[in-house]
C-alpha cells in the first residue's frame, strides 16, 4: 500500500502547531498533519490556550502535548524566554547580512583620480565557527536579526573591536522602522583592547525588533592592507516566547536535567553533541584540551616542550641550569624521535644582573638604591659629586622575568591557551613557547609608572621626555604576527608599529612625549588573520626578545652616573645636577659647558648633549632663543625670489558653517589664524563666548 494510503495515527502523523494570539490574548493549539504521510482519520479537537504570554523558566522548555513547562533532559539546555547564538558554522536561521559599497567624499575624490572601482563580494559578515566578523574595507556590511518579544527583554553580545580604522554601528528598531529609546548610548560600541571581548547589554521593549550590527571602512581602497576584522562571538536576547524543546549541548560540552548552559569538558575528555557526560581520553597516548569535540595523539617531545631555569644562587655566588617540561605536558618522551628532559648542570657562575641592579641577599637581582649605580656585574655604589644618576630600566639578561614584567596568553576560542608558561627566559634572550594554539595571542607586559621629565612642549610640538627601544627577531615559517603596543591611564591601547613573517633580529626606538603610567606590551601571533597553515609547520614559530630599554623612568635603576652641566647644587651629602637653561645643551661628557643652540635651530632631547640636540627649523622658519620656530612671513626662494608678506594682519577670523547639536542648538566654529609667528609670541587670542549658562541644584 503507496504511504500516501496508510492509516493515521495521532501520535505520529501530526505534530501540534498555535494560531495567532486574537482579541481576547489567547490562542488555539490545532493538529496539523505531516506533509505526504497520511489521508483520512480525523485530528484532535482544538484545545484553548488562554494566555499568549506563556514563558517558561531557564532549564525548561514548553511542552506543546501537556500544555506546561517541563525540565530538558540531560545533554541539552534551554534559556527558557531567550535565544541565544554561539555557534557559527553558518549563518543562524533569521539572520541576514546585505553588503554595499560606503561612499564618502574623500573616497569618490581617491576612485575618481584613480580610476578604481570597487568590488564588494569579498567583503561582509561571514562566519568563522567560533565567531562572525566583518573586515569593513571600502564597503559598507550590516548583520540584521528580527525578533518578536512577548515582554521587555534585553540584548547581550560579545564582541572584540580593536582597529579604529573600521566604524561599528548598532541599531535597534521597533515595527515602525523608529528607533528605540535611548539608542544613542548604544549606537557607537567601544574599542576593546588586542585579543580582549567586551559584552554591551542593549534593552528592549516587547514586541517587533529588528537589530542591525553595521560596519564601514575608513580606507580608501580594498587594496591597502587589511584591516583588524571585527568580530562578535556571541548573541544572546531575553523576552521572547517560550521554547518548545531544548537546545542539544554542542561538541565538547554536557549537561545534567533541566540545564540552562551546556560546561564544556575539562581537559583530558571529549564528548559527542547532545552529550550528559564527557568520556576521557586515553592518558598515555592522548590528550586534549578544555571543551574538546575529540582527543588528540600525544606528540613525541622535541626541544620546544621544556625550559631551563637558573637556581637560586648560593653564597658563593654559584648557581644551576634546571630543566622543566611545559605544563601541562602534552607530549610522550617514551616513544621513537623523542628528546628526553636533561639533567641538571654543574654548578656555575650565575649571570650578572642587569644594569642598575645587584643581587640581594646573595640570590635574586634587585634595583639599585635612590642616588646608587651599577653596571650589573658589580654591586651598587653611590654617584660621586657632581654627577646625577640615568635612571630607567635596562634589560639584556633573562635569567628569570625581571620586576614589573608579566606574560600572559589570551585566544578567541576557550581552550586555546594550554600552557601557563608565554614568554620563557633563556639566558641572553626571552622567546614565545610552544603548546598555544596557533591564533594565540601570546603577550608580553612591561609596567612603567612614569617618567621623570615634565611634559614640554618645543616648537608647537612635544617633546621626548623619555625612550623606550628593544631588539628582536621572529623566527617564522609563515605570516606570523608580531606587535608592539601601549596604554597609558589617559589613552587607551594604541598599536605603535607591527610585523608580519620572518624578520632577521633588529633594533626599534620610540619617543615617549606624555608623562603618564604606561603598560608597554609585545604580542605575537604564530598564525595571521586569514593565513591558514597546519600546526606541524608553524608550532615552533617564535618571537625572540634580546634587550629592552626604557630611559628616565621614575621606576628601576640607574647604570651610571652622567656628569653634571656647569655645577650642582647640594643637597646634604649628595648633589642634584642644575641644568642647562632653555635652548642650551651640554657640549660632551668631558667638556661639562651648556652651548645654546645655534640660530634657526631648537633644542627636542629631554637630556641635551651634543650639537645633534639641536635641530633645524626648517625653510622658511627662523628661531633666536633655539627654543621654538617661527615664521616671520619674510619667504626666500632659492631661484632669488623674495616675498615679504609680513603686513598681513596679527590673525585672520575663519567662520565655519552652522552646526546642530542632537537637541537641535545651533552652533558654530571660529578659528583665529596667524601665519606670521611674531617671533614665537601668538597673536591669535581665545575667548570664552558662551553667552548662557545653566545651573543645575540639587532639590533636598
Amino acid at each position: 500500500m503507496p504511504r500516501g494510503e496508510e492509516l493515521i495515527d495521532i501520535e505520529k502523523d501530526y505534530h501540534y502547531e498555535f494560531t495567532e494570539c486574537d482579541q481576547n490574548g489567547g490562542r488555539w493549539r490545532v493538529s496539523v498533519p505531516k506533509p505526504l504521510t497520511c489521508v483520512g482519520g480525523a485530528p484532535n479537537p482544538p484545545t484553548r490556550v488562554n494566555d499568549c504570554r506563556i514563558s517558561c523558566d531557564a532549564g525548561t522548555y514548553f511542552n506543546r502535548s501537556t500544555l506546561e513547562c517541563l525540565s530538558c533532559p540531560p545533554g541539552t539546555y534551554s534559556l527558557g524566554g531567550g535565544v541565544k547564538f554561539d555557534s557559527w558554522d553558518h549563518l543562524p536561521t533569521g539572520f541576514h547580512v546585505s553588503v554595499e559599497p560606503f561612499e564618502s567624499n574623500f573616497r569618490l575624490l581617491h576612485n575618481f583620480a584613480t580610476g578604481y572601482g570597487i568590488n564588494c563580494s569579498e567583503y561582509g559578515w561571514k562566519p568563522k565557527k567560533s565567531f562572525i566578523s566583518s573586515h569593513g574595507g571600502p564597503c559598507a556590511a550590516t548583520l540584521s536579526y528580527s525578533v518578536e518579544l512577548v515582554k521587555p527583554g534585553v540584548l547581550s553580545y560579545t564582541y572584540q573591536y580593536t582597529d579604529p580604522s573600521i566604524l561599528f554601528n548598532f541599531e535597534a528598531q521597533n515595527d515602525q522602522c523608529q528607533s528605540i529609546e535611548d539608542v544613542e548610548k548604544y549606537k557607537w560600541p567601544r574599542i576593546t583592547e588586542e585579543a580582549k571581548w567586551r559584552t554591551s547589554t542593549v534593552e528592549l521593549k516587547a514586541g517587533l525588533n529588528v537589530l542591525y550590527w553595521k560596519t564601514a571602512g575608513m580606507g580608501f581602497s580594498d587594496k591597502i592592507k587589511k584591516s583588524k576584522p571585527l568580530r562578535i562571538k556571541k548573541i544572546e536576547i531575553s523576552g521572547v516566547a517560550y521554547t518548545s524543546e531544548c537546545t542539544p549541548c554542542a561538541p565538547g560540552y554536557y549537561s545534567s536535567s533541566g540545564s540552562k548552559l551546556c560546561t564544556p569538558c575539562p581537559e583530558n575528555t571529549y564528548s559527542e553533541a547532545g552529550s550528559s557526560d564527557c568520556t576521557p581520553c586515553d592518558a598515555l597516548t592522548q590528550y586534549s584540551p578544555k571543551g574538546s569535540a575529540k582527543c588528540l595523539e600525544r606528540p613525541p617531545c622535541t626541544k620546544q616542550d621544556y625550559y631551563e631555569i637558573h637556581a637560586p644562587c648560593d653564597e658563593m655566588k654559584l648557581t644551576q641550569l634546571i630543566y622543566k617540561w611545559v605544563e601541562p605536558k602534552i607530549c610522550r618522551d617514551d616513544v621513537p624521535r623523542s628528546v628526553s628532559l636533561p639533567t641538571s648542570s654543574d654548578r656555575i657562575p650565575c649571570p650578572p644582573c642587569n644594569p642598575g641592579m645587584e643581587y640581594s641577599n646573595q640570590s635574586m637581582c634587585a634595583f639599585c638604591e635612590k642616588d646608587h649605580y651599577s653596571d650589573g656585574s658589580e654591586a651598587c655604589r653611590k654617584c660621586p659629586p657632581s654627577t646625577a644618576p640615568n635612571y630607567g630600566l635596562f634589560f639584556k639578561w633573562w635569567p628569570e622575568i625581571p620586576p614589573g614584567m608579566f606574560s600572559r596568553c589570551m585566544t578567541i576560542e576557550e581552550g586555546g591557551c594550554m600552557s601557563n608558561i608565554v614568554w620563557q627566559p633563556t639566558g641572553d634572550h626571552i622567546r614565545t613557547t610552544s603548546g598555544q594554539s596557533l591564533d594565540a595571542y601570546l603577550i608580553l607586559s612591561l609596567d612603567v609608572p612614569g617618567f621623570r621629565t615634565k611634559e614640554r612642549i618645543i616648537n608647537g610640538q612635544l617633546a621626548e621626555i623619555g625612550t623606550i627601544s628593544f631588539t628582536f627577531e621572529l623566527v617564522c615559517s609563515q605570516m606570523c604576527v608580531f606587535a608592539f603596543m601601549m596604554s597609558s591611564n589617559r589613552k587607551p591601547v594604541t598599536e605603535i608599529q607591527s610585523w608580519t613573517g620572518r624578520t632577521p633580529k633588529q633594533h626599534f626606538s620610540y619617543d615617549i612625549t606624555l608623562n603618564d603610567g604606561y603598560t608597554f606590551n609585545w604580542v605575537f601571533q604564530k598564525l595571521g588573520i586569514g593565513e591558514n597553515a597546519t600546526s606541524d609547520s608553524i608550532q615552533n614559530d617564535m618571537a625572540k626578545i634580546y634587550d629592552i630599554t626604557v630611559l628616565n623612568t621614575i621606576s628601576g635603576g640607574a647604570s651610571e652616573c652622567e656628569p653634571c652641566p656647569q655645577g650642582t647644587e647640594a643637597q646634604g651629602l649628595l648633589y642634584r645636577c642644575i641644568p642647562c637653561p632653555p635652548g642650551h645643551y651640554l657640549k660632551d661628557s668631558e667638556n661639562l659647558e651648556c652651548l645654546p643652540c645655534p640660530y634657526n635651530t631648537y633644542l627636542w632631547k629631554a637630556v641635551p648633549q651634543g650639537s645633534e640636540s639641536c635641530r633645524s627649523c626648517g625653510p622658511g622658519l627662523r628661531s633666536e632663543d633655539g627654543q621654538r620656530c617661527y615664521s616671520d612671513c619674510r619667504v626666500y626662494l632659492v631661484d632669488g625670489t623674495f616675498f615679504d608678506l609680513s603686513t598681513l594682519p596679527a590673525y585672520t577670523e575663519v567662520k565655519g558653517s552652522p552646526l546642530f547639536t542632537a537637541s537641535g542648538t545651533q552652533y558654530f566654529h571660529v578659528f583665529n589664524i596667524s601665519l606670521c609667528g611674531q617671533n614665537g609670541k601668538p597673536t591669535s587670542v581665545c575667548r570664552n563666548n558662551v553667552t548662557y549658562h545653566v545651573c543645575i541644584r540639587h532639590i533636598a
